[in-house]
């Protein structure tokens, strides 16, 4: 330790007696120590800085800063997540010539305005090709910088207020997280498209259609776990009255034989008797409890079920689909792997916690002193924080069935001697054999089995997660709903869950809606029908290549006297918004001709009228020299140039 107090003593009080001319060389190279931290487990690691890869010598202000940074490190390890991009982006900038004299500068040769130049090129490099990880980087950057400069001889002091740097390029934003309603619902044909391409006759009619779609999909998942837990319930009430039913006595010393002391001959005797399949399985219940082969004092290690595959298929012959868990003939005395799958998926559903906050649920974390509610509250291992306390209404579908199970499920862990009886955990199962501690089970995969047994689309736990918050979103407040709900910190968090996803899906369902009725129009005239048609709605052309979509219910300030589009105000006021623009080759000479009228004659139309100039001849002459200057400049560049050649 004392060692490692003289390295970082010594980096603390470096000058810069070296020549800038040293250089560090190709192994010239420092490895930060950096931890990162998942799901509450701690990834330990180096980051290296390579100086030929930066292309400075040992007495550069950055490579000082940088030693440093290692000789905390030593110390107390660094996070990484925000070290690897800040390395991405230093490494750019040892690329771009400006930038780089910067960096190889000594402290002495720098002030603050290098310092906001570098961070001015790191803006620039990052234009074309910017990520949300560079925009880490470059805010990684300037906390480096900022929080270190004072260990330096800088020509002035390196401060945010002298430096006065404020970026321009925002955050990049995140890409819209997946929902479950992105997927297809083949079950359902009113369900069937993904939630972005709903349809509907207007915006408030697609939003309606956005909430019914995304609380369907969290009702379907519900009701499949509540399917699972009744399932389950039902086998138990028919293992107990099964096992309670008389047996032959030959048929119970065989089938102790064939279970208990896994001997062949029994087996093979019970083949050759006239020995029914119920009878078969009563025999396995009754040597399971007598035997006590569900509890620690199990009379057995280890057993096997003979006629098993038909003994089970006997044993679920009242339900829809059979659960794939080994121990299903021990039901009685604890839940089996489904169930337990079920009630965390449907708490899921509610709480909108990442998964393993929920696998972190433990007993004394359920309060049910308040009357018709269940109040839980966990752990997020990813910021070792608790999560947020949400209360349940114990009247929601399947709540009340799935909290009595996990409850039940542990008490009877208890009573058969696998789990301790001062131990919280929920999740527990018994283990495979009488040495081990309790097992438990991993939700992901049991998860493609219970989308399998219900024809549930292939959605994800994220999916889950996401599909919650989004909902809170759309119908109990708005984003700050959604944000102390999932428990997040800050807005830029939940803005990553749920921000930009209702407006890219509206916006996708409502080009998808425009581009279906713009095609039908577009066939309608190509097979031979009339522009003046009542069918046409999107294409009728204004003349300067833009078109109405509804030139018969125009916004009421734009309307005339008669309820009608007064046809004089399509591009005041930022435009109307009936109007959209589709270009073809008569649109583009429409914009043409337009522009030659105007330049002949707008001096003419400012004389006759100036006020009428001012408030819509102008708008429209302003609006038709910028599409014909986009046209000219984009990909119908060359279609203009053909056109105007012709029209001469």
């Amino acid at each position: 330790m004392k060692a490692l107090l003289a390295v970082y003593a010594m980096a603390k009080n470096r000058t810069s007696v070296q020549p800038d001319t040293s250089p560090v060389g190709a192994t010239g190279k420092l490895a930060i120590a950096a931890v990162t931290k998942r799901y509450q487990s701690l990834y330990y690691y180096d980051v290296v800085f390579d100086a030929s890869a930066l292309g400075v010598g040992r007495s550069s202000w950055v490579w000082l800063l940088l030693e440093d940074l290692t000789a905390e490190a030593a110390l107390v390890r660094v996070h990484g997540e925000s070290l690897l991009p800040m390395r991405t982006v230093l490494e750019s900038l040892a690329q771009d010539p400006v930038a780089h004299k910067i960096l190889a500068q000594t402290p002495q040769q720098t002030d603050a305005g290098d310092i906001r130049r570098l961070f001015g090129r790191a803006e620039e490099l990052a234009k074309a090709k910017d990520t949300a990880t560079r925009g880490r980087g470059r805010s990684a950057l300037r906390s480096f910088i900022f929080s270190r400069s004072h260990t330096l001889p800088f020509s002035e002091e390196i401060d945010p207020h002298r430096v006065r740097f404020k970026p321009k390029i925002p955050f990049p934003r995140g890409t819209p997280r997946a929902l479950i309603s992105d997927l297809s619902d083949i079950s359902n044909p009113d369900a069937s498209a993904p939630i972005g391409a709903l349809s509907a006759s207007s915006a408030r009619e697609l939003v309606d259609a956005v909430k019914a779609r995304t609380q369907y999909d969290l009702l379907r998942v519900r009701e499949a776990c509540i399917a699972e837990m009744t399932t389950a319930a039902s086998l138990r009430e028919r293992a107990i009255l099964l096992r309670r039913r008389p047996l032959r006595s030959d048929v119970k010393v065989l089938m102790q034989e064939s279970i208990l002391a896994n001997q062949k001959n029994a087996t093979y005797s019970l083949k050759k008797k006239d020995v029914s399949t119920e009878e078969l399985l009563i025999g396995v219940l009754k040597v399971i409890h007598e035997g006590k082969v569900a509890t620690i004092g199990s009379l057995c290690e280890s057993y096997s079920v003979p006629f098993a595959a038909a003994l089970k298929e006997h044993f679920f012959r009242d339900t829809s689909a059979q659960f794939r868990s080994r121990k299903i003939f021990e039901i009685e005395y604890r839940a089996c792997v489904e169930e337990l799958f079920a009630a965390f998926h449907l708490i899921h559903t509610h709480v909108g916690w990442n998964w393993s906050s929920i696998m972190s649920l433990q007993a004394d974390q359920i309060d049910l002193s308040a009357p018709g509610a269940v109040v839980i509250q966990s752990f997020k291992s990813k910021t070792d924080d608790d999560t947020p306390a949400v209360s349940i209404d114990l009247a929601e579908p399947g709540v009340k069935m799935a909290v009595d199970l996990l409850l039940w499920n542990r008490r009877k862990l208890v009573e058969c001697g696998f789990l301790d009886p001062t131990s919280m955990v929920l999740w527990s199962t018994r283990p495979s054999s009488t040495a081990q501690e309790p097992g438990f089970f991993h939700p992901t995969s049991r998860l493609q089995d219970f989308k399998a047994r219900h024809g549930l689309p292939n959605y994800s736990f994220d999916q889950v997660r996401t599909q919650v918050l989004f909902n809170i979103s759309l119908t109990k407040g708005g984003i700050e709903s959604a944000r102390l709900h999932g428990g997040h910190r800050h807005y830029g968090t939940t803005e990553r869950y749920v921000g930009n996803i209702v407006q890219e899906r509206i916006s996708s369902a409502l080009n998808l809606e425009f581009s279906k009725r713009l095609e039908r129009e577009i066939c309608y005239l190509f097979d031979g029908g009339a522009r003046d048609s009542a069918r046409i709605s999107l294409l009728r052309p204004l003349g300067d290549g833009a078109s109405c979509i509804n030139p018969s219910r125009p916004p009421p300030e734009r309307a005339n006297a008669t309820g009608g589009c007064d046809a004089e105000a399509c591009h005041t006021d930022g435009g109307c918004p009936n109007r959209r623009i589709f270009i073809d080759d008569a649109r583009v000479e429409e914009v043409l001709r337009l522009d030659i009228y105007y330049r002949d004659h707008w001096q003419r139309l400012w004389q006759d009228n100036p006020e009428r100039f001012v408030k819509h001849v102008l708008p429209n002459l302003a609006f038709n020299a910028a599409l014909l200057l986009t046209l000219q400049r984009g990909a119908y560049g060359a279609r203009v140039r053909k056109i105007k050649a012709q029209m001469k």
